[in-house]
């Protein structure tokens, strides 16, 4: 079984974070495995071989993936290029016996990016469609972003242009709110750059109409308004001050 993702857990305690286990989703033919092992990230081998001694569970494809047989979608046709970054859901936290609502996401989030598609907004993501297999939504093909602001940060240290950054998120989501959207996850992560140095918004699975409950997604701890419920202006502006906070801590 190929591995594809990988984490680890730690546990919060007294004496400080203890480590409980690597989780690591290998794909298994058309449906996937959820694997719990001992050992640290490092040593999870690129693959595995399923047998008694490896815990986890498994998953379907359509515990994963979404039907598209009555969404219009646009279907992709830049795979042959490798100019395309292939997103699929994380399985990372997701739970054995439990509905882990991934494949309502997945398809949420096409929703989201096919509206803000025929826009084309230079600090969005740029999304050019999905890819189908067996009438299943497998993956939402985007633009390949150079860098993540991790990245740039540790590259260009002082030199980092922090306020061409903030005038470019906060473009990116004056848009959308412009639009009756909330991203409803401004974080690190979930800022990338282009080779020109313009800022980009990704990761739209918490993107959802102003106003509408926050449901099974949300913002990012330690970047987002613990107490919010429903998806609002305030929860990016939220956000937005306190990556604001964080970068400056970070360039000291």
């Amino acid at each position: 079984m190929n591995v594809i993702q990988k984490a680890e857990l730690f546990l919060f305690a007294d004496n400080g974070p203890e480590f409980k286990h690597t989780s690591v989703v290998c794909e298994d033919g058309d449906d996937y495995f959820v694997a719990f092992m001992k050992c640290r990230l490092r040593k999870v081998p690129n693959q595995l071989m399923k047998s008694s001694d490896l815990k986890g569970f498994q998953l379907s494809s359509e515990d994963v993936f979404p039907c598209i047989d009555d969404v219009a979608l646009t279907k992709a046709q830049c795979l042959l290029s490798g100019a395309c970054y292939v997103k699929i859901p994380s399985l990372l936290d997701c739970q054995p016996k439990k509905e882990n609502h991934v494949n309502k996401l997945l398809l949420q989030e096409a929703r989201i990016l096919e509206k803000l598609k025929g826009y084309q907004h230079p600090n969005l993501v740029a999304y050019h469609g999905y890819i189908e297999r067996n009438r299943q939504l497998r993956g939402l093909c985007l633009e390949m972003c150079f860098e993540t602001l991790y990245e740039r940060l540790r590259r260009l240290g002082t030199q980092f242009d922090i306020d061409n950054c903030f005038k470019g998120i906060q473009r990116g989501l004056e848009f959308i709110h412009c639009l009756g959207y909330a991203h409803n996850d401004i974080n690190p992560a979930n800022i990338m750059f282009r080779k020109d140095s313009t800022p980009v918004i990704i990761d739209f699975d918490s993107c959802t109409l102003i106003g509408q409950e926050l449901g099974e997604k949300g913002g990012t701890m330690m970047f987002s308004d613990e107490n919010a419920t429903h998806s609002s202006a305030d929860n990016d502006w939220y956000s937005f001050r306190l990556l604001r906070n964080f970068i400056d801590d970070q360039m000291k």
